[in-house]
């Protein structure tokens, strides 16, 4: 989907750092707070390792303070974990940058 957003500040952009405990590869993930309007609200929309290794993180760093439309995407996934347990997780994902002018 396309929603009209802003990044108000660089510290509502996070990088983390997760261990497969299988394989013990690092990944790093991200994600942003992004606030829409009508309605009012803020989003955590996150970001893939495949994302943050081409750069998006710093991209968006750039998009601060810019009123931007940006491209996220819903996603649902479940799957079994590592002990056989249920696993389900529900949230918005950046499915591509903004262009970096303001509308």
């Amino acid at each position: 989907m396309q929603i009209k957003g802003i990044i108000l500040d660089d510290e509502d952009i996070e990088m983390r750092s997760s261990t497969n405990p299988q394989t013990g590869e690092v990944s790093n993930k991200g994600s942003f707070k992004l606030q829409v309007m009508k309605p009012s609200q803020i989003l955590t929309v996150n970001v893939t390792t495949q994302q943050v290794k081409s750069g998006f993180l710093d991209e968006l760093k750039k998009a601060v303070g810019l009123p931007l439309e940006y491209f996220i995407e819903f996603t649902e996934s479940k799957f079994a974990g590592d002990k056989g347990q249920h696993v389900s997780f529900t949230g918005m994902r950046l499915f591509k940058l903004p262009e970096m002018k303001a509308k």
